[in-house]
């Protein structure tokens, strides 16, 4: 007889999945990406709680009325969650 410690270290799937194991939002939450930080916004016209991420949001009437909302995305440079946000989002 022994004991046996398994310790997760990698873990890979889609959205959903990851987010049981990490026990995050997922897909449909305001920061849906566990790599960055970039924000859902939610569908105009719509009484559900349905969020999605266009990198070009420029023409949607929440973002176009704010001077605070990020108009548009670039892919290539999107900003990225670091150890220590990733830790207390986690």
């Amino acid at each position: 007889m022994f004991a046996l410690r398994a310790f997760l270290i990698l873990v890979f799937g889609d959205m959903p999945v990851i987010s049981m194991v990490m026990c995050m939002k997922g897909h449909n939450g305001i920061i849906p990406c566990r790599m960055c930080l970039i924000k859902a916004i939610q569908i105009p016209g719509s009484k559900g709680t349905t969020h999605y991420v266009p990198l070009d949001r420029s023409r949607h009437p929440d973002v176009r009325h704010s001077s605070s909302e990020t108009k548009k995305y670039d892919s290539t440079n999107l900003p990225l969650r670091n150890q220590s946000q990733f830790m207390d989002h986690a």
